[in-house]
């Protein structure tokens, strides 16, 4: 049919429509993508081990409306020897007639490619974020996870005649808050340098210092719905702890603080629940003089001066 209206009331059945012509109305009005004021906005997030969730929210896809009303979980499974990009998306069907939420595996490859997506007259796909698998993994961490919802070539944000979202100010928002977010990591990270070469100006001309001299580990807990999470490790003036919240490096007293051996979250920036929290716990085992064991060995100052050297390559 050349030319298609309506709609109209029926007399005698003249009138009839379906779900398609329903859809058709949606058409040039509101586009595909992901609402961003509804839920959670369908944000992926890293809930421990294999496991992602996909949060609340509505989208449109080749006209059809989708909504999540509660959380969903997915399960990534890496390959034994090679890594990979997988996509988690929103997906169309018009064969099997609906929208579901579907990993696409991309390739397994030493350096892999992002998987491409589909857009076809029967398969359209709204990539939210894109996942990076490392071979024989056996946890997904928030750092992985590449947000893609604000990128209309993989998806977008819902626009058309609804309340808009200005993605410059978003932008704005999210560059101006990186930005301090660095000055106040490199003023972090040159008060901790000055704290460390003051401790070096101290040492003696000779240490037993064990080879494993440092050591550290890794922590993973989300909050819950108050920001407060409590800590997986014991906390003591001996350990260094670096948090980050979401992927994003965190400065204590500003964005949580730690007190009774539990981590409360202060930073409007950050969601009020299911923030995922990584700490790095770094232990000195530092030992002087006579206090060594049987696997201690002499370190002179030159050598401990190669050690500094390469933790500034690390740090730069």
């Amino acid at each position: 049919m050349a030319l298609r209206c309506g709609y109209f009331n029926s007399i005698d059945n003249d009138r009839t429509y379906n779900a398609d012509d329903m859809s058709k109305y949606f058409e040039g009005l509101v586009s595909d993508g992901v609402y961003a004021t509804v839920g959670n906005a369908c944000v992926v997030k890293s809930i421990g081990g294999l496991t992602l969730s996909v949060g609340t929210g509505r989208a449109i896809i080749n006209n059809k409306w989708v909504s999540i009303d509660s959380p969903q979980t997915l399960q990534i499974t890496p390959h034994t020897s090679l890594n990979r990009y997988d996509a988690i998306c929103l997906q169309c069907n018009m064969n099997e007639r609906k929208v579901s939420l579907v990993i696409v595996e991309g390739t397994p490859a030493t350096e892999p490619q992002l998987p491409v997506r589909t857009y076809t007259s029967s398969t359209q796909e709204l990539i939210l974020a894109h996942i990076y698998v490392k071979a024989n993994a056996d946890k997904i961490t928030q750092s992985d996870i590449t947000d893609r919802r604000a990128i209309s070539s993989y998806c977008g944000w819902v626009t058309g005649l609804i309340k808009q979202v200005d993605t410059s100010e978003l932008f704005l928002q999210f560059q101006t808050s990186c930005e301090e977010k660095l000055k106040k990591f490199d003023t972090w990270q040159n008060e901790k340098k000055t704290e460390y070469q003051d401790w070096f100006d101290n040492l003696t001309e000779s240490l037993t210092v064990n080879v494993n001299s440092f050591s550290s580990r890794t922590y993973t807990v989300e909050t819950d719905e108050n920001g407060y999470a409590e800590l997986p490790f014991t906390y003591n003036d001996n350990k260094k702890v670096h948090v980050y919240i979401n992927g994003l490096f965190a400065i204590e007293g500003e964005d949580y603080t730690i007190e009774n051996d539990s981590i409360q979250l202060t930073s409007l920036e950050f969601d009020s629940g299911s923030d995922v929290i990584t700490f790095v716990v770094f232990k000195s085992e530092v030992s002087g003089g006579s206090g060594g064991t049987v696997d201690d060995e002499e370190i002179s100052v030159s050598d401990i001066e190669n050690m500094v050297s390469e933790i500034e390559k690390n740090i730069n």
